[in-house]
């Protein structure tokens, strides 16, 4: 069973002897159930993406498909009453402010305080008495908003390919669609929570106890994401892993990417090699637990790199982009992991991810002391020797 947890950490994998293997078992169980969604609507839409899908036709296994059509319906329910809430200009100019702060670093704190502004009227209207309606428009205007955050910029990029087939569908076709995925998504949430829910025990009370304080932040809709999406990045996770697990095994050279949260260390402590953006840890110190690991991994790894922020993560995979004979398993929280997964595999890099066993970086979860998070060491040992 889960330990009890602290109001800053949202989830936890780990049990009281800090071992998640349950967990992992667990996870396994309940995506093998939602691969096995048997509903006939379903597969055809499946089957129909898979001819007509474009940017990304070979790349994705159909089990990737499912999963992006359960990622859309969960985004349904989260955010269409957002969006409905929300103007097209004002969606636009998020867009368009991630898009400096991503290029340009001097800029970055004006421009987040500005998109902290934006993001704290983005509200739904809990006022309006009937409900949404899922149309090619509100679809449109939903990859918008993915995109306008910045937290789902990849699963924008493959929800849009859905698009072309939402556009050949009547009036009669697109409301059959809502009904198929919204039982869909009612089914997995339904499971998920009960085999789990004792892992994210925590994500209700931390959202309804800190909702206030995220009110102006840019990052307010990462830290305050929903239970269902830990269990959908939970999910998703596990079934990145299989379909990237082909092209990952035919690699020679191992390169664990840690984020830096896990160091317990500041900055100035950090020894760190700096090369660009590349950092490799050197295992100087045994009460930090990427040195930790960095020690025991001597012989299964090529490198142990520190992950940079997440608007540096892409220029910070180019090192790897076409390198055939070199995977990566890249290891992050779990509302973190899934766009980055998606960003390696854009790149076609091989790769594997491993989650943290929980949260704790300063920036987003603990601002007024950091807390060094970890990871099951076994379950790194797995992904490295499978």
């Amino acid at each position: 069973m889960a330990t009890k947890m602290t109001n800053t950490l949202t989830y936890q994998l780990n049990d009281s002897e800090g071992k998640s293997y349950e967990f992992y078992d667990k996870l396994r169980s309940i995506t093998s159930e939602i691969i096995d969604y048997n509903d006939s609507s379903i597969q055809l839409l499946i089957a129909e993406i898979i001819n007509n899908s474009s940017d990304f036709k070979n790349k994705r296994t159909k089990n990737e498909y499912l999963f992006e059509l359960l990622m859309l319906g969960v985004f349904k329910v989260n955010y269409l009453d957002t969006i409905s809430n929300t103007g097209w200009f004002k969606l636009k100019l998020l867009k368009l402010l991630y898009s400096i702060r991503s290029s340009n670093r001097r800029l970055k704190p004006s421009v987040d305080f500005l998109r902290g502004k934006l993001m704290a009227t983005l509200v739904p209207n809990h006022k309006k008495q009937e409900k949404e309606t899922f149309t090619l428009n509100t679809f449109k205007k939903l990859i918008l908003f993915l995109q306008a955050t910045g937290d789902y910029k990849e699963e924008a990029l493959r929800l849009k390919d859905w698009e072309i087939l939402l556009k050949s569908m009547t009036s009669e076709e697109m409301e059959a669609f809502e009904i198929s995925i919204e039982a869909f998504v009612q089914r997995f949430q339904l499971r998920a929570r009960s085999v789990l829910g004792e892992y994210t025990l925590n994500v209700n009370h931390f959202i309804n106890s800190n909702r206030d304080d995220y009110k102006d932040r840019e990052d307010r809709l990462l830290c305050l994401r929903q239970e269902n999406e830990y269990h959908l990045n939970m999910i998703g996770a596990e079934i990145m892993n299989e379909a990237l697990r082909p092209e990952y095994l035919k690699t020679n050279n191992k390169v664990v990417l840690l984020p830096t949260c896990m160091r317990g260390v500041t900055d100035k402590e950090c020894k760190a090699t700096h090369s660009g953006l590349v950092r490799e840890c050197i295992g100087c110190r045994i009460d930090c637990n990427i040195g930790k690991i960095k020690q025991t991994l001597k012989k299964e790894t090529q490198a142990l790199f520190l992950v940079p922020h997440s608007s540096d993560f892409s220029r910070f995979l180019k090192k790897w982009q076409g390198q055939k004979d070199t995977a990566l398993i890249g290891v992050a929280c779990v509302p973190n992991l899934i766009m980055g997964g998606y960003e390696m595999q854009s790149l076609g890099i091989p790769s594997q991810c491993v989650f943290l066993d929980y949260c704790g970086c300063q920036k987003h979860w603990s601002p007024d002391k950091a807390i060094a998070t970890n990871l099951d060491l076994n379950r790194l040992y797995y992904i490295l020797n499978q």
